[in-house]
């Protein structure tokens, strides 16, 4: 049958879903806390960012920048999921992460600020604010970040981040001498 799941004998469901392979509710709040709003908080801003000051500058270079960051985002929630990290430390790494990504954008916008100038009077006249157009506004950016990545890593109650799969299989009974 197309699209039946099919349930071998003696298989144990995994933790959070029900027998037939069905993420129960606790789960599902669990993706959207833990990956899918960080997820989209993180890709949102560097996405749009990137991908407009593309249009506007016509440099591939801020869409590349722009790749490069969704994907480093996107890698760092899944590397500190799969660890398990408390969420306070994955929303630390991220934000440096964030930080680290604008120093690199502000030596684009160093670089061809002229043509983006240009673009944001042209296409967006409204809009238009020199200092969107000055490296320095992201090297600002880049340092609130960072601070802020510094100080969610340092203060705030340790929350538990999700379970590590790699220690949902290996649990080992306390009482089992090694």
């Amino acid at each position: 049958m197309a699209g039946a799941t099919v349930r071998r004998e003696g298989a144990v469901p995994v933790s959070g879903t029900s027998g037939d392979g069905v993420p129960t509710a606790g789960l599902r709040r669990s993706l959207l806390a833990y990956w899918y709003a960080p997820l989209f908080f993180g890709l949102l801003p560097v996405l749009l960012c990137g991908f407009v000051a593309s249009a506007l500058a016509n440099r591939l270079a801020f869409a590349g920048w722009a790749i490069v960051m969704a994907v480093a985002h996107a890698s760092l929630l899944r590397v500190t999921y799969d660890v398990g990290w408390a969420g306070r430390i994955i929303a630390g790494a991220a934000l440096i992460t964030q930080g680290l990504g604008f120093v690199a954008f502000a030596a684009l916008v160093e670089r061809h600020g002229e043509i983006l100038d240009l673009g944001y009077r042209a296409a967006l006249p409204a809009l238009h604010h020199p200092l969107l157009t000055r490296p320095t506004t992201y090297l600002v950016l880049a340092a609130v970040l960072a601070l802020a990545g510094a100080v969610r890593l340092s203060i705030g109650p340790a929350a538990p981040g999700p379970r590590s799969r790699r220690s949902h299989h290996s649990h080992r009974n306390e009482d089992t001498p090694s």
